[in-house]
């Protein structure tokens, strides 16, 4: 289930509007297990923008929203599949465009970690944040 290590959760999503609601819901429970409560909201941002880019982008199938742990490197990874082959690009968007900036503060969330794996079929988009000097439950 997890790529990252071995120890994370896994959820299938429906193509509806609250998905990205359950995905920070999701997350936050991850982390509050975890006792990492203080990168949630971090954790919630890259949810949220990584499970609305599936949505608007995967014409079609559910998304997979996971989290897992690497606690060599303290990091949680966040990763996103769709049934889309398209790879999301890092853009800049205007000051006062509506749409555009998602990836940038996904970017800057995961200090640069950030990156997309083609599969079979679709892509996982993942994120890596770091969480910080050893709070938390790594076992």
């Amino acid at each position: 289930m997890c790529e990252f290590e071995g120890h994370g959760y896994a959820e299938e999503l429906a193509r509806r509007p609250e998905s990205a609601g359950d995905a920070r819901r999701f997350v936050s429970t991850a982390l509050r297990v975890w006792r990492m409560d203080h990168v949630i909201e971090d954790a919630r941002l890259v949810a949220t923008e990584l499970v609305t880019n599936a949505l608007r982008h995967a014409e079609e199938g559910p998304v997979r929203v996971s989290i897992c742990r690497k606690a060599a490197r303290r990091r949680v990874r966040i990763a996103v599949v769709d049934q889309s082959d398209t790879v999301p690009l890092l853009r800049a968007a205007g000051r006062d465009a509506e749409a555009g900036h998602g990836l940038l503060m996904v970017h800057e969330l995961s200090g640069g970690c950030w990156a997309t794996d083609l599969l079979a079929v679709g892509k996982r988009v993942r994120a890596d944040i770091y969480v910080g000097d050893g709070r938390g439950e790594w076992t």
